[in-house]
């Protein structure tokens, strides 16, 4: 390493085309893929389980409908912690995991008067619509990078379209063509990551003590 490299205050920042050999660029992604479903389910699974839980608690077995639903949901947020920690490298602060020590109605009360369990209620709630929003930058990237690999392919002896919106056989229009869509698709990624952050901050602010 030169001097004149250790000298220079931009050396250790990262570059603009650094994230595409990150490891956190690939979590990230992966992480934006399994979200969405994964999110939709537990969303679906957790208001189903309450709905059911409201309807049977004149019931015995609607009580423990209930506190096995309010405990699913500070499970699930103690694994956001986790999962923020271990694959997105984004600390939170620390998520706490309430386990009331009173059984059946008085556990269910517990759960009830303690804030955080809405918090976490309505933060599942919300949690596959933030998902599909910083989804949407990774969805627009993966369009640009197959029209990159199918207007050629489809165009051999042609000229090259993309879509139905313009078509040239001119090397320089393609080039250029090619230049600024490869640039637009990192700009797309950088954006999933910082939509992924700003998502981090809402996730604080619901999930941790």
């Amino acid at each position: 390493m030169s001097i004149l490299s250790m000298d220079n205050e931009d050396f250790y920042k990262s570059g603009f085309f650094d994230l595409l050999i990150e490891r956190k660029t690939l979590t990230s992604v992966i992480y934006t893929f399994v979200s969405i479903p994964v999110y939709t389910i537990c969303l679906i699974f957790i208001y189903s389980l309450f709905l059911l839980g409201i309807i049977l608690s004149p019931l015995w077995i609607g009580i423990h409908i209930l506190n096995a639903t309010f405990k699913f949901l500070w499970y699930l947020s103690k694994q956001e912690e986790e999962i923020h920690e271990k694959y997105l490298k984004i600390s939170l602060a620390k998520v706490s995991l309430y386990k009331p020590e009173e059984i059946g109605l008085k556990q269910l009360i517990a759960y009830i008067k303690h804030k955080k369990t809405w918090k976490r209620f309505i933060y599942f709630g919300l949690k596959p619509f933030i998902a599909l929003l910083y989804g949407l930058p990774l969805f627009l990237f993966l369009g640009i990078i197959v029209t990159m690999v199918y207007a050629p392919i489809s165009s051999v002896f042609g000229k090259i379209r993309f879509y139905s919106w313009y078509e040239t056989d001119s090397f320089i229009e393609v080039v250029f063509i090619y230049f600024v869509s490869f640039i637009t698709a990192v700009s797309l990624l950088h954006a999933m990551r910082y939509m992924i952050k700003l998502s981090s901050k809402i996730t604080r602010s619901f999930l941790s003590r």
